[in-house]
């Protein structure tokens, strides 16, 4: 069964799932898992359309399913025990679809790993980054960037880039001192810009540097702030953990437009991170332009793009049309490809 196949948000909660409409934010479904774990503090929308959080026993890891149609617990993905993965703090499917976890380990010292599952059948494949892997010892989020890299925050080290395909230590990517609270998530922009979630958000360019602050999260309000991630129309919405509620930013500004969920009925255990159903795409380098890639369910979205500058430039559909294979969608652009920035748009 396909699960999500149209935009809509997921809030992992401490110990639920909701899914929200993305056009007015109210809740569709909330499901608590079936299986006993202490909280859940991080997951994202898999090709299949379902949606995976990490769940943490007493510092044990697993991955828990649910349905992305109805919202309700599946099943046990990855159980306790299956692998030595303790305290998962990010999941995310890599540009392969198979599923890395980033797990902190608190002893004899402090040590930073992510794990690889298969994305279809859950089955480990070690340690995609192990222990002393560059400065990383405190991972609290990762994100895959468009050249595939894998992208570590880390808590003491800042953001560490990782190469995609091996899992080699590439270099401090970006760094800095966030107020307080400690830094926790981060995300990127269409741009490829990323969004450092602490107790502001800041701004880094595409080679790591620093823009600017993106959101002062005094004068913003941002009440404990755990949960970061980029919409399909560029707007960066932010969860926090005791307020329920998700404030939502103007792309390219950061300009407030407001609380987007005010709280969520009969939750009271605390919002953990976001998550969107659009999927990341995958660009990569052709001989003579960029290829973008997708899952192939989603079939009723346009691929659009705009030159790489941030601005107002208008979304334009991209031709060819997509071709099929290996459960991928797949648009070769010529000469000038390179130069665009893609997000799929809802038929």
């Amino acid at each position: 069964m396909v699960g999500v196949c149209s935009a809509e948000m997921i809030v992992i909660h401490r110990r639920a799932v909701a899914r929200h409409n993305l056009q007015s934010g109210e809740q569709i479904t909330r499901a608590a898992s079936d299986f006993s774990v202490e909280t859940m503090d991080a997951g994202a929308v898999g090709p299949d359309g379902h949606i995976y959080v990490t769940g943490n026993n007493l510092g044990e890891g697993s991955i828990l399913k649910f349905d992305g149609a109805t919202g309700a617990f599946r099943s046990v993905f990855v159980a306790e025990g299956d692998t030595d993965m303790t305290t998962p703090v990010a999941l995310r499917f890599g540009p392969d679809v198979d599923i890395y976890v980033a797990s902190m380990v608190f002893s004899p010292t402090f040590a930073g790993r992510v794990y690889r599952f298969d994305g279809k059948t859950g089955a480990a494949k070690g340690k995609f980054i192990p222990e002393n892997s560059g400065p990383l010892t405190r991972p609290v989020d990762m994100a895959f960037g468009a050249d595939r890299a894998l992208y570590v925050l880390d808590m003491q080290a800042g953001v560490l880039k990782f190469d995609g395909e091996n899992g080699a230590y590439r270099g401090v990517f970006a760094a800095g001192d966030q107020p307080a609270p400690a830094p926790q998530r981060i995300a990127f922009s269409p741009e490829g810009e990323l969004y450092w979630l602490g107790g502001d958000i800041r701004r880094f360019s595409q080679s790591g540097e620093l823009i600017g602050v993106f959101v002062n999260g005094g004068s913003a309000g941002l009440d404990n702030p755990v949960g970061i991630a980029v919409g399909p129309e560029g707007d960066v919405y932010v969860a926090e953990a005791q307020s329920l509620r998700v404030k939502r930013f103007a792309a390219g500004t950061g300009a407030s437009k407001g609380v987007f969920v005010d709280g969520t009925p009969n939750l009271s255990d605390g919002l953990m991170a976001l998550a969107f159903s659009i999927p990341h795409l995958t660009v990569s380098k052709t001989f003579d332009g960029a290829a973008v890639e997708w899952p192939s369910m989603y079939t009723n979205y346009t691929l659009v793009s705009r030159t790489a500058a941030v601005g107002t430039a208008a979304w334009n559909p991209v031709s060819p049309q997509p071709t099929a294979g290996n459960g991928r969608l797949r648009v070769e652009l010529g000469v000038g490809g390179e130069s665009q920035v893609f997000r799929l748009r809802a038929h």
